[in-house]
This record gives structure tokens, C-alpha cells and sequence, in this order.
């Protein structure tokens, strides 16, 4: 990874950042990859994301490799944008490359019009379960309330498939969860404790602890 750091023009502290990749001395990826605020150092261990029980979770980073398409090829995702995502403050990742050719390819329109959560890659909020090839995009909501849409992958295809809603009762030390379908599937919906609700340590336990029961 060799790393280019330059001002950015018109917004003071912040720099852009031009990321030029190698394998086995061989160009594979030379370009822009984001903006950030601040003095920015080269982490490249962040740049793969570990997996916390087949779960990944985008970093936050410039960049980030991924397989998104569950081709068994990593995807190189980049182009950090501040303030872009549909959360406050986060940053969103704009540009998806595929490798192709011993080369980094831009495929961010086929990716983008294949599904629209391709549009919304955030750090902490863009998850990838590889168990059973689902993509999920924390989506709303804080530490009272929230919710995750869940989008499955099949045969080539993205599909829509479920809301999961959640809703703190203070009063009752109680958490609601509501499952709306995109189907025709009637919503479901059942309660938990706060302790049953915080006792996986990743933010993919509504997924994976409370929906696959049903």
C-alpha cells in the first residue's frame, strides 16, 4: 500500500486520499480513495475486517475489502465520503471495484443498480453475514429504538427481504421487536429483556438470535 496524503482545496483540515496497491510487484489499484478530517495514518489491518461469527461489519476507514457478491473474491470498496451516509455524521463508502485480471476494476454501477443498499455503505452500519448470504444496513434510530433492513442474496440476486424494528421500554427494563416481511408473511413480533437483548456483543443479534427462530 503506498499512500498519498494531499490538502484538500476549499476544506480546511481535511485531506484527500490516493491509495496505490501491489501485489507481488504488481499494480493491482491506483486511486482516489476518500476524504478524512484530521491527520490520516495507514492502518492496513483495518482494511480487512475479521469476521465475529461468519459477520463482518464495514469499518471505519477509507477503505475496505469485502466479498459482497459471495464469489469468494474479496471486493475492494472505497471512496470515503464525509457526511454522505443516511446516518448522522457517518461517512459513506461511493466507489465498489472487482478484481478482474489480476486488476481492481470499477464496478460500482453494476453493483448500485443490481440493489440499493450498495448505495448506503457505512462504517458500522453495512454488515455481511456469510452463513447465510444476507446483507443488512442499520438503517434508523439509537439506543431507544432502531432498525435493520435485511436483504438476502440468491442465484445472482439481491433481494428485500424484512425490516426489524426495536423499541426500548425503559419502564419495564423490556425491548419490542417487530419483523415486518416484504412478502406477503404476516409481521411478527415478540419481547425480550434488556439482558437476553445486549447478550451477543455484535449488533447482528436481532438477525441471528431472534428472527431464524421463528
Amino acid at each position: 500500500f503506498d499512500v498519498t496524503v494531499t490538502d484538500a482545496d476549499g476544506f480546511e483540515g481535511y485531506s484527500d486520499i490516493r491509495i496505490k496497491i501491489t501485489k507481488s510487484g504488481i499494480e493491482v489499484f491506483d486511486g482516489y480513495a476518500g476524504r478524512v478530517y484530521g491527520d490520516f495514518e495507514c492502518d492496513v489491518d483495518k482494511f480487512f475486517p475479521s469476521k465475529n461469527n461468519g459477520v463482518i461489519t464495514a469499518p471505519d476507514d477509507v477503505l475496505f475489502f469485502a466479498d459482497i457478491d459471495f464469489d469468494g473474491e474479496n471486493e475492494l470498496i472505497t471512496g470515503s465520503s464525509p457526511f454522505a451516509g443516511t446516518q448522522r455524521d457517518l461517512p459513506r463508502y461511493c466507489s465498489i471495484y472487482k478484481l478482474k485480471n489480476n486488476k481492481y476494476i470499477d464496478a460500482t454501477d453494476e453493483f448500485t443498480s443490481r440493489c440499493e443498499v450498495f448505495n448506503m455503505i457505512e462504517p458500522y452500519s453495512f454488515i455481511i453475514d456469510y452463513r447465510d448470504k444476507s446483507i443488512v444496513h442499520y438503517n434508523d434510530g439509537g439506543y431507544m429504538s432502531g432498525g435493520w433492513e435485511v436483504y438476502n442474496y440468491d442465484n445472482g440476486r439481491y433481494t428485500y427481504d424484512r425490516y426489524v424494528h426495536f423499541e426500548r421500554d425503559i419502564e419495564d427494563e423490556m425491548v419490542d421487536i417487530t419483523i415486518d416481511f416484504a412478502d406477503n408473511t404476516p409481521q411478527k413480533s415478540m419481547q425480550v429483556s434488556f439482558a437476553d437483548f445486549e447478550k451477543s456483543d455484535d449488533i447482528f443479534r436481532i438477525n441471528i438470535n431472534i428472527i431464524r427462530p421463528f
